[in-house]
């Protein structure tokens, strides 16, 4: 009998392109979510030539009731997984505790898995957890990333390390519990501000907004993206061979 032996070559690949829940390169007019979430663009929030990172745009937000909502999934319930949330991002960070992205609820509580937002104080970012009632585990960066220069930013939970990265250096990590279980919400998914609650907008430009559930992509310094993301396997062929 002859056996076929089958190679792919591939010029690109993410190993996890399978565990990715949202994936927005942010350079067409529909900012389209390339894992087939419905995407709603409030306020102004539009594509925008004026600043890009790589391909000529990015999602632009006024800062002023702008940003883009998802409906609740389960593609958002992390529990006790590891997940990496990772974005480019050229804000001068003029709104107080502006929300990047989340799920939480309209009232004022931190019913929220997560949130990643300013911090006031020299223009860093915080990442933390929300347990239903308050933000916990707060983990904020030395470095300044609402400067006005684009920056990567990688914000990881590894097991019982939750780490944000900056330009790909380990800029802060903090230690969380044992099978720690991140709350369950049922609000509204958004970038630009977190969930459904109306309050601190995201000003600025965003590109290249990765979420991924299941893997935390980054544990040690690494070089950030030289180029946008790749959106699974491109560029290769199939090579049939008979042995």
């Amino acid at each position: 009998d002859e056996v076929y032996a089958i190679a792919y070559s591939a010029t690109s690949y993410d190993q996890y392109w399978d565990k990715v829940v949202l994936a927005m390169h942010m350079d067409d007019t529909g900012l389209t979510d390339l894992k087939g979430h419905t995407v709603t663009l409030n306020g102004n929030v539009a594509r925008s030539a004026t600043q890009s990172k790589f391909g000529g745009y990015s999602a632009y937000f006024d800062g002023d009731g702008d940003w883009i909502s998802f409906p609740d999934s389960t593609d958002f319930t992390i529990g006790t997984a590891d997940f990496t949330v990772e974005f480019w991002v050229k804000s001068a960070g003029v709104n107080t505790y502006a929300q990047i992205c989340g799920q939480r609820g309209s009232g004022g509580a931190a019913d929220a898995p997560f949130g990643i937002v300013r911090n006031n104080a020299a223009n860093t970012m915080i990442f933390n957890y929300g347990n239903g009632g308050s933000f916990v585990y707060g983990a904020t960066t030395n470095a300044a990333v609402f400067d006005d220069a684009w920056h990567h930013i990688a914000c990881v939970r590894a097991g019982t390390r939750s780490i944000v990265f900056v330009d790909g250096t380990l800029d802060v990590e903090v230690a969380l519990p044992s099978n720690f279980s991140l709350y369950d919400a049922s609000s509204t998914f958004s970038i630009g501000r977190a969930g459904e609650y109306a309050s601190s907008y995201f000003s600025g430009y965003l590109e290249d907004f990765r979420f991924t559930k299941g893997v935390g992509r980054y544990t040690a310094n690494f070089t950030p993206p030289a180029s946008t993301f790749v959106d699974g396997m491109v560029g290769g062929s199939d090579n049939a061979v008979i042995l």
